[in-house]
């Protein structure tokens, strides 16, 4: 056996081990109602199968309270009534290319340069610790007259969105990322641009929009459709969840790949949750620059109880901001707690 693949495997199992720990030590939750405490196990063990944290997320929205779930299904329907939309996503690919020309994209596009060109004159912060591909923002920094926060909001995004994955959809993110070209070409991958599945929810929607043409040497975002994608998971089983090294057993579906490649304004949605996926594999001295919008489901265990993380960027509006939204806009998120009191 490979000895990177075993050491992972053995810091895998020890992190399994602690989470559990964790779990049932936090005192806090002892007498919680049970969907809280499923929640709380789904967040803690996020390195569960992808079947088995179905499973559980199945659990947590029949042990709701039921006046909780007749809320749920009366927001849903509202979502749907106030967004129509003429966009879709396949369930069996999980991932569409969008024939639209917004009207936002270039005010969109021109504020993700920006942002990005902050931060390398050193003059902003990067959000995440990839070395390969920096998040330059985030949620808090888009107010709600900002073109990519409208766009994130638009309704016929949303309503694509929301149809996709069967309920009121969460914005959890906006962010300007950037794969800095690297020094030279390289076969050492890591973290993202090694092929997996967003652990965070069984399903979640990004919308992609290309800031500049991206071809295969900008290192695209590389999907793998759900229909094919639940094969390779059956035969992972329990490490489903995990990054994968071995790029033999994707081979047989390149021909089925979908590559995020286009031209300055194209945009998609794929469901990173349920496609294997990589990305930002670029070639020596060849960048890459995306605006990226990210909506997941209650059940998200970025959303776990006791999330200070999620507190924080869910209440990142104030007031004022709030009162500017459009009131369809408002129902989809007042239940999720993004409003400021």
């Amino acid at each position: 056996m490979d000895l990177a693949i075993f050491k992972d495997r053995a810091k895998i199992k020890a992190r399994r081990i602690f989470n559990w720990a964790r779990n049932i030590s936090d005192v806090r939750y002892i007498n919680a109602p049970r969907h809280i405490k499923l929640h709380r196990f789904l967040g803690n063990n996020n390195l569960l199968s992808r079947a088995h944290r179905a499973k559980l997320v199945e659990k947590i929205a029949t042990s709701l309270p039921a006046e909780v779930q007749k809320k749920e299904r009366e927001h849903y329907a509202q979502l749907l009534e106030a967004c129509p939309t003429t966009l879709a996503v396949d369930p069996q690919m999980g991932a569409a290319r969008l024939d639209i020309q917004d009207q936002l994209a270039p005010a969109c596009i021109a504020d993700t340069h920006a942002r990005i060109e902050h931060f390398i004159a050193g003059a902003s912060m990067q959000m995440n610790a990839k070395p390969y591909l920096a998040e330059t923002s985030s949620l808090k920094d888009y107010a709600p007259d900002n073109p990519c926060f409208q766009l994130a909001t638009a309704p016929y995004i949303l309503g694509a969105v929301a149809r996709y994955i069967g309920s009121c959809p969460v914005l959890w993110n906006i962010t300007a990322m950037y794969s800095p070209p690297p020094a030279s070409n390289t076969n050492s991958l890591k973290g993202s641009q090694l092929w997996h599945i967003d652990r965070e929810d069984i399903t979640t929607l990004k919308l992609w929009l290309l800031c500049s043409e991206i071809t295969p040497a900008n290192g695209p975002t590389i999907i793998l459709p759900t229909r094919y994608s639940d094969q390779v998971a059956e035969k992972l089983g329990p490490a489903s969840s995990e990054k994968v090294r071995d790029e033999a057993l994707f081979e047989p579906f390149r021909p089925h790949f979908l590559s995020l490649t286009g031209k300055s304004g194209d945009m998609f949605l794929t469901d990173t949750a349920r496609c294997y996926h990589h990305g930002s594999r670029m070639q020596a001295g060849i960048e890459r620059r995306v605006l990226m919008i990210h909506y997941t489901t209650r059940h998200s265990t970025y959303l776990v109880p006791g999330n200070k993380r999620a507190h924080d960027r869910l209440h990142a509006q104030t007031r004022q901001a709030w009162d500017t939204l459009p009131q369809s806009t408002q129902a989809v998120l007042r239940v999720y707690g993004h409003q400021t009191d």
